[in-house]
């Protein structure tokens, strides 16, 4: 296990593609109808929530001036800065004094969640104060907010051994001008970009290829000038396994078939490992010498459902 990180460019920080309008709209959606499950901020992380959002206006208004404008809005109190999305034609006022939810503003202006962490003194463990988090990959927001990154990474096999200190050591070191990039990779059943649970699947259920998701985080960490937190950005992007190429397809294949048992398990193999190697063999296994058997076959189910079986 490592974090695999590398140097971010800080010109590609945040991303917009032909998703957006649909995500956009999603997101909007979810935060109307599931608020309490996609964003929490608590008392205290007001300044950095402000400090999250001037980032975002600045970012997208300098990098995309066609789509995102800061503008003078007029209100009954007066001009007051603001932000106009052209492809969404909204506008929002910014600044502490006009805009009292500013991490639902930049979750609303980006395909990125946010996420705030700050450090604890007492304990020297960096916790979660504020998060707009629309695509959870089966986590519940309401669980970790207010929570350390122990509780945070808890289901995570060897988190506590083998990653734990690191990542808060690497967190201490952190500063404005180290920002810092990974990528992490989970398959599921459904397209759904909302997925606050872990997946299950009924006894005896048959998943076809066609049903995998492959499910990739792109995941930004940086610490804010003025405030001192840390913000974590994640940018989830979804893609049907059988729309992947012959080489993206071996290169998911060695990835997984690299994890360590227990994290195959933790992210699901019992559910979804049969179909995937089912979908290389259709792909490539004559090429790769992967052709099973019929006794081979039954071997590999039987694992499967046993792993299945330890899957929550």
């Amino acid at each position: 296990m490592a974090m695999g990180l590398k140097r971010l460019d800080s010109s590609n920080w945040l991303t917009l593609d032909s998703a957006y309008l649909p995500e956009h709209f999603l997101r909007c959606n979810l935060l109307c109808t599931h608020r309490p499950q996609v964003i929490q901020c608590l008392p205290g992380s007001e300044p950095a929530c402000h400090e999250v959002l001037s980032l975002v206006t600045s970012f997208l208004s300098s990098r995309f001036p066609q789509h995102f404008t800061l503008i003078n809005l007029t209100l009954p109190s007066g001009e007051v800065p603001a932000i106009h999305n052209h492809l969404t034609q909204e506008t929002f006022p910014v600044g502490r004094q006009n805009c009292p939810n500013p991490l639902e503003i930049a979750a609303k202006l980006s395909m990125e969640d946010f996420n705030i962490l700050v450090k604890n003194q007492e304990t020297g463990e960096y916790e979660l104060k504020a998060s707009a988090t629309l695509f959870p990959a089966g986590w519940k927001l309401q669980e970790r907010i207010g929570t350390g990154m122990a509780n945070l990474h808890k289901p995570v096999p060897g988190w506590k051994e083998k990653l734990g200190g690191s990542v808060n050591r690497y967190f201490d070191h952190l500063s404005p001008k180290t920002s810092m990039e990974r990528t992490n990779l989970f398959i599921q059943t459904t397209p759904d970009l909302f997925q606050d649970a872990p997946e299950k699947i009924t006894e005896g259920e048959i998943i076809m290829p066609k049903r995998l998701m492959v499910r990739r985080e792109r995941q930004t960490f940086m610490r804010l000038a003025n405030t001192g937190a840390v913000l974590f950005t994640v940018r989830t992007y979804m893609t049907p396994l059988v729309e992947l190429g012959v080489e993206e397809l071996k290169a998911l294949k060695s990835q997984v078939m690299g994890w360590e048992e227990e994290i195959k398990v933790y992210k699901g193999w019992g559910i979804w490992g049969e179909p995937l190697l089912r979908r290389c063999d259709e792909v490539f296994g004559v090429e790769e010498g992967r052709e099973l058997n019929s006794s081979e076959r039954t071997v590999s189910c039987f694992l499967l459902i046993s792993l299945a079986s330890g899957f929550e």
